[in-house]
C-alpha cells in the first residue's frame, strides 16, 4: 500500500479496509500477514489511528479468529456493496492467475453466500451455480464443462 494513501485515511477509508480484511480474511481471499502488515504501516504512518488498530497490529499474523475478531469494532459487522464486490474480484482474480481452480472457487462462492449478507439476486445466482455444479460433477445433471464455463464467465464480469 502506498505510504501517502495510507497517512490520509480517514477514520471511513479505515474502516472500509477493515472490513474488506475481515471479510477476506472469512473467506480465504487473504492472509493474516498482510492484513498485520496494512495495520503495521497505518500506524506507521504517524497519523492519528483508533486504538483498535493497535489490537490488529498486535494479534499474531496466524490466529485468523483472532485478527477477525479485532478488526471488528473497526469493520462494523457485515459487508458493503463495495467489499461484495471486491471479494468476487479476489476470487476471479485468483481464478484468472491459476491460484484457485474452478471447483474451489465455486466452494468459495457457496461460503459468501452462507456468510456474507447478500443482495438476494446474487444470492440466488451464487446458489444456482453452486448447485448446477454439485449436480454436474456428480453426474445427476448438466455437464461440468458447461457449468465451469458459466462460472468461468460470471467471473470475467467481476475483475
Amino acid at each position: 500500500m502506498d505510504r501517502r494513501a495510507v497517512h490520509s485515511m480517514t477514520a471511513g477509508e479505515i474502516q472500509a479496509r477493515a472490513q474488506y480484511y475481515r471479510t477476506a480474511l472469512l473467506l480465504g481471499l487473504r492472509d493474516g500477514l498482510e492484513v498485520v502488515a496494512w495495520a503495521d504501516e497505518v500506524i506507521a504512518s504517524g497519523a492519528e489511528v483508533p486504538a483498535e488498530l493497535l489490537e490488529v497490529s498486535l494479534t499474531p499474523a496466524l490466529d485468523l479468529s483472532a485478527l477477525r475478531h479485532a478488526l471488528l469494532p473497526l469493520a462494523g459487522d457485515g459487508a458493503s456493496a463495495e467489499t461484495v464486490q471486491a471479494m468476487l474480484a479476489l476470487c476471479a482474480g485468483d481464478h484468472a492467475a491459476g491460484r484457485r481452480s474452478i471447483a474451489d472457487t465455486v466452494r468459495v462462492l457457496a461460503q459468501m453466500r452462507r456468510m456474507v449478507v447478500l443482495p438476494d439476486w446474487l444470492e440466488h445466482e451464487l446458489d444456482v451455480l453452486e448447485d448446477d455444479h454439485m449436480l454436474a460433477v456428480a453426474g445427476v445433471r448438466g455437464e461440468v464443462g458447461e457449468v465451469e464455463a458459466r462460472v468461468g464467465r460470471f467471473l470475467d464480469g467481476r475483475r
